[in-house]
């Protein structure tokens, strides 16, 4: 029954949420047609709504069906990224885009799911950077291809927060698993079940093991990995 709740809540929020996209995407769409083209001293006014159609039509993308196929993760990571800006400044977060010296990394997957998954990692991110008082909060998001992981792509999200502090850690994807207050418990096990369903998998790897900078090895490593192929 709590598992039951659980998801139909999530689920209820995604539903409204779908409708509450569409509407936006309307009044957004008719704010931009009133808009002056060309006066100097609306530009600032104008950037603010340009900022905010982009970023419906980022969170539009998770509402909508799209096809499981090869596609440019590099794409996926910065359309993610660009989903949370506002609260990465919110919070004062600095992304390290290593993942931007890669250049093009394909693997299968369908856009909204693998966006899905990627914004429940920096979700749990930015929670537990705030949560700590981290100074100098960072978030670091790589693509690379490792040996353990043949045939596929591997995206590392790292944090420098406090780390996990529960033993397994493969545990935490597990629903009802949470050390946030007032935590539902579904966000990891949601993206590992995101991750299953596209021939994936969700780890959680030592820092040393996938390229993962010193500053980052007390905080936070999660990676998704995605076949090259389905």
């Amino acid at each position: 029954e709590e598992f039951a709740d659980a998801f139909m809540t999530s689920a209820g929020a995604g539903l409204n949420l779908i409708m509450v996209i569409h509407q936006m995407e309307k009044i957004v769409k008719n704010i931009r047609s009133m808009l002056p083209k060309k006066r100097e001293n609306d530009e600032a006014l104008i950037r603010q709504v340009e900022s905010l159609a982009g970023l419906i039509r980022g969170y539009s993308i998770l509402v909508r069906e799209s096809e499981r196929k090869p596609r440019d993760l590099s794409g996926i990571v910065a359309q993610s990224l660009a989903n949370d800006e506002f609260r990465f400044e919110a919070h004062g977060i600095q992304i390290d885009e290593a993942y931007k010296a890669r250049g093009k990394s394909m693997a299968v997957c369908t856009e909204g799911h693998a966006i899905n998954a990627l914004l429940n990692l920096f979700d749990n991110s930015i929670w537990w950077l705030g949560y700590s008082k981290t100074k100098h909060p960072k978030i670091r998001v790589d693509l690379i291809e490792l040996s353990q992981y043949p045939n596929a792509v591997t995206l590392v999200v790292s944090d420098n927060g406090p780390g996990f502090s529960h033993e397994p850690v493969a545990d935490l994807v597990k629903p009802f698993i949470t050390f946030k207050p007032n935590g539902m418990g579904i966000g990891l096990h949601l993206t590992d079940e995101i991750m299953k369903s596209l021939g994936g998998k969700l780890e959680f790897p030592a820092p040393a093991d996938v390229e993962v900078p010193k500053e980052y090895a007390n905080g936070a490593t999660i990676a998704l990995v995605f076949p090259k192929e389905s």
